[in-house]
């Protein structure tokens, strides 16, 4: 579990299968933590050869995400149907961290 009860936020990781879950709840989940708005007619998804493989009901999220900076995804795919590493939860866990001025930048 992530905590930063000075802000009232809790981001719940314990219930994570092995340590993964599906790219997009967790960006999803992200975006409901931090504030973040897409701008209007935002495009951030149109870069990523595998945007239609994100769920309608996460595409305001993802966008947000992405034009926040929490996520990058990789060579041009966004894998929004497949699990996040160790290392990838970590990334977008510190950048969240970071856009909420609970760390360092």
């Amino acid at each position: 579990m992530i905590t930063a009860s000075s802000s009232g936020w809790i981001v719940e990781v314990n219930s994570l299968t092995n340590g993964s879950c599906p790219q997009i709840w967790i960006l999803d989940r992200a975006a409901q933590i931090v504030p973040l708005q897409a701008g209007e007619g935002s495009s951030e998804l149109s870069s990523y050869r595998d945007r239609a493989k994100v769920a309608d009901w996460a595409k305001s999220s993802a966008q947000a995400v992405l034009a926040a900076g929490l996520a990058e995804g990789s060579g041009g795919w966004l894998r929004p149907l497949e699990t996040l590493s160790r290392a990838e939860s970590a990334a977008v866990a510190q950048r969240l961290l970071q856009q909420a001025n609970l760390i360092d930048q």
